[in-house]
């Protein structure tokens, strides 16, 4: 049984694996139907067909959020639940989560970058009043997800975020698929840039290609201003997505969050790549001796 947080503490993040579901509602509504702090708010996040036996078993009114609906990207799901958090949950007293995310249908570097997320949980809420109990269907899910879950939340095995998404940089990324355009790019391209990016998406059968020109720009202006000076843009597809490599050979990024923790709202400096991860469906980044290459993916 995961443990409870006492309502002392800020931040709890748990997780529990399940072997039957009437398991799964028992650990869900104790964890819900404990005392509520005054203006905690309870959200589960699951199956929709699971509100209805948790709404029965918990005396508190629940806000139910549809996992295949809510778990869209970890970029996009990070910045919902901050963006509720400041703007309801926690100004009221608190929130406390029920969460099971959705594993099936992933590939295998989606899965690793949903591992990710489970860690980077515990950067992005440090600190604000969230208690959080992740759930894991052992009959369904893999036997690496589970061991990254007992690494990603608060118990025995925790492992540092930082340590923890610099094991998920060591996967290689995958050479682009040919054929593919590429051009560079240097201080005062970026017009010429923006057109090649949504000329090339487009005949690759993107039909929606202003979020992806919107990303490529924001990547390459950081290149421009922050790094080498200079870049080179890779526009390619793996007949699922649209994918953009933005590389510069010379500049190491040290930041391991980068995009992922919210911006701090009194500086808008601060929001170039958190905006990247959003508009852009995947994002991957790798830095080393050859430089730094930012990978975009826009699904088809």
């Amino acid at each position: 049984m995961p443990m409870i947080g006492t309502g002392t503490e800020l931040l709890v993040h748990r997780e529990f694996g399940y072997d039957r579901d009437e398991d799964f509602l028992e650990a869900g509504a104790l964890f819900l139907g404990t005392r509520v702090d005054a203006g905690e708010t309870l959200v589960v996040i699951s199956a929709a067909d699971r509100f209805a036996a948790l709404a029965e078993r918990v005396p508190w009114p629940l806000q139910c959020l549809d996992a295949r609906e809510w778990f869209d990207t970890p970029a996009r799901t990070l910045s919902a639940l901050v963006g509720l958090g400041r703007e309801k949950w926690w100004p009221a007293g608190g929130v406390r989560v029920l969460a099971e995310p959705v594993w099936d249908g992933r590939s295998p570097a989606e899965i690793r970058e949903w591992k990710r997320y489970e860690a980077l949980i515990n950067v992005v809420f440090a600190g604000t009043p969230t208690r959080m109990l992740c759930a894991y269907d052992r009959r369904t899910v893999s036997s690496g997800v589970l061991d990254a879950a007992r690494r990603t939340h608060q118990g025995e095995h925790y492992t540092d975020p930082v340590r923890f998404s610099a094991e998920c940089d060591r996967a290689p990324l995958a050479a682009p698929a040919d054929p593919i355009a590429s051009r560079g790019f240097r201080r005062g391209d970026l017009a010429a840039l923006r057109d090649f990016t949504g000329r090339e998406a487009a005949g690759l059968g993107l039909t929606r290609t202003f979020p992806l020109v919107l990303a490529v720009n924001e990547v390459a202006t950081n290149i421009i201003k922050h790094g080498s000076g200079v870049g080179s843009l890779w526009v390619w597809s793996d007949g699922e997505q649209v994918v953009c490599d933005l590389i510069d050979h010379e500049f190491l990024l040290d930041d391991p969050f980068l995009g992922f923790v919210p911006p701090d709202p009194s500086r808008t400096g601060d929001a170039g790549m958190w905006a990247v991860r959003k508009l852009c469906d995947f994002v991957e980044i790798r830095t080393g001796s050859t430089g730094t290459l930012f990978r975009l993916r826009v699904r088809l």
